[in-house]
């Protein structure tokens, strides 16, 4: 549990309430390489402003796609700067710059 804890951390947004249908998290692996997370759950698009600038992340995992490869053409993500938009029932997972 240790090094769940070392690696991963919660990622706050003013768009995330304590009780809320969207979650973030940032993954850190060994090398420094870094994941970020986030699910929305709710029906509704959602807008996440984060404290990071997400400018040239590799998106991973989008609403119909994943894998280990940068998808060009995301299904129901938009990235721009700090701010990622989800539709909703939609994970994202970046491969932060």
């Amino acid at each position: 549990m240790e090094l769940v804890e070392a690696k991963v951390k919660e990622v706050e947004s003013p768009n995330i309430d304590e009780q809320d249908l969207a979650v973030a998290y940032q993954i850190r692996e060994d090398d420094n390489t870094s994941y970020l997370v986030i699910i929305n759950a709710d029906t509704e698009t959602r807008t996440f402003e984060l404290d990071m600038n997400l400018e040239g992340s590799e998106i991973l995992v989008d609403g119909e796609n994943a894998g280990t490869k940068n998808i060009i053409d995301p299904s129901g993500v938009i990235i721009e700067d700090n701010t990622v938009e989800l539709s909703g029932l939609t994970p994202v997972v970046l491969k932060l710059k």
